[in-house]
C-alpha cells in the first residue's frame, strides 16, 4: 500500500527539471534526495502496520470460529442470552435495542448477539446500537465490525469508522485494518484521521488509505497534509505532483501554493510536477511557482512560456495572464 503512494522512479528527472530549465538547481535537488529516502523508509517502516494487522486479524477469525459455535449451541447458553435472542428475532427495533441493554458486560454472549444486530436488522438505530458497544470495546468489539461490515449500508460503515477514528491514537490498528476497504467515503475518514496522528504513523495510515493513487481522494490527502509538520506535509505534496494522475498533481499543487511556512521550499513540487504533459497540471504548476516566488520559481516558468508542446505552452501562458490580472 505504502508502495504505490510513495513509488521510487527508475529513473529520477535530471535535477528535478526538464531540459529546458537552467539555473542553480542544487538545493532542489538535494532536497528531492531526501524526500526520496525518506519515502523509502517507509516503505520499510509499513511492514510494522501490516504484521499488526495481520496478527490482529488472526486473533479476530478465531473469536469469529468460536461465536459461531456458540450461535450453533444455543442450548448451552444462559436463560438471559436466550432471552435477549429471542428479543432481537422480533424485529422489533426498541425490543432489539432492549436486547442489546448492558450487552457489553455480558462477554462472548454480548459480542454475539450485537454480531448478529449488526448484521442482520433492519432498523438503523438498533445496528447503530450494536456498532457502538463494539466501538466502546476496542479491539475486543472488532469481531462484531469485522463480521458485519461488508454487510453494512455505506452510511453504517462510515459511521463506525468515524466512531473509532475518534480515538485515532488508541485504535491506530483498527484503523489500518479498515484502510483495506475500497469505500472512497471511508477512506476519506482514514486519511483524515492519519492527520490527527501525524509523524510516522500519519503518513503510513495515509498512504494506506489513498492507495492506487485514486484521483477521488485527491483533494482530502492534500488538504489533510497540513495537519503534519512542514517536513512531512512537503514529503506528501512531493508524491502527488509527481503522480501520474493529473487531478493528484493538481490538488498537490494547489496546496503547495497554500503552504505559509517555509513555503519556497514547495518548488521541489513544481519541479516534480514539470514531467506532466497535462495542460491543467502544466497551468497549476505556473500559478504555484508565480505564488511561491523567487529566481528558481521564475526559471520554472519561464522554461513553461518556452515549451515546445504548444498546448502546454499556451496553458502557462494563460496561467500566467490570469495571475497577472488578478493583482
Amino acid at each position: 500500500m505504502v508502495r504505490r503512494l510513495f513509488v521510487i522512479p527508475t529513473v529520477m528527472l535530471v535535477g528535478l527539471v526538464s531540459g529546458n530549465v537552467r539555473g542553480d538547481t542544487a538545493a532542489i535537488k538535494e532536497q528531492a534526495n531526501r524526500l526520496e529516502m525518506r519515502a523509502k523508509e517507509l516503505m520499510e517502516a509499513a511492514e510494522g502496520p501490516k504484521k499488526q494487522v495481520e496478527e490482529l486479524g488472526a486473533k479476530v477469525d478465531q473469536k469469529l470460529r468460536d461465536l459461531k459455535a456458540l450461535a450453533e449451541n444455543q442450548d448451552q447458553l444462559k436463560e438471559d442470552t436466550k432471552r435477549r435472542i429471542q428479543l432481537l428475532q422480533s424485529d422489533d427495533e426498541a425490543k432489539q435495542i432492549e436486547a442489546l441493554k448492558d450487552a457489553d458486560q455480558l462477554g462472548d454472549d454480548g459480542l454475539m448477539l450485537a454480531a448478529f444486530t449488526a448484521k442482520k436488522s433492519k432498523h438503523a438505530k438498533a445496528r447503530r446500537k450494536a456498532l457502538d458497544l463494539a466501538v466502546a470495546l476496542r479491539q475486543d468489539g472488532l469481531p462484531v465490525i469485522a463480521f458485519s461490515f461488508e454487510a453494512l449500508p455505506v452510511e453504517d460503515r462510515v459511521y463506525v469508522v468515524e466512531q473509532v477514528a475518534k480515538d485515532a491514537v488508541n485504535n491506530a490498528t483498527l484503523l489500518f485494518a479498515a484502510a483495506k476497504s475500497d469505500d472512497v467515503e471511508v477512506r476519506k475518514i482514514l486519511i483524515k484521521a492519519a492527520g490527527t496522528l501525524t509523524g510516522q504513523q500519519g503518513l503510513l495510515l495515509l498512504s494506506a488509505a489513498a492507495r492506487d493513487a485514486d484521483a477521488k481522494l485527491a483533494d482530502v490527502v492534500a488538504e489533510t497534509s497540513a495537519k503534519f509538520n512542514s517536513d512531512d506535509e512537503l514529503l506528501i505534496l512531493y508524491m502527488g505532483a509527481k503522480s501520474n494522475e493529473p487531478a493528484i498533481q493538481i490538488a498537490a499543487l494547489k496546496a503547495t501554493a497554500a503552504r505559509t511556512v517555509q513555503k519556497e521550499t514547495g518548488l521541489v513540487a513544481v519541479m516534480a510536477a514539470y514531467k506532466s504533459t497535462d495542460p491543467k497540471v502544466r497551468a497549476q504548476l505556473v500559478r504555484t511557482a508565480k505564488k511561491i516566488g523567487g529566481s528558481d520559481a521564475q526559471l520554472a516558468i519561464d522554461a513553461a512560456l518556452r515549451d515546445p508542446d504548444e498546448k502546454l505552452r499556451e496553458a502557462a501562458e494563460k496561467a500566467l495572464k490570469d495571475a497577472d490580472d488578478k493583482k
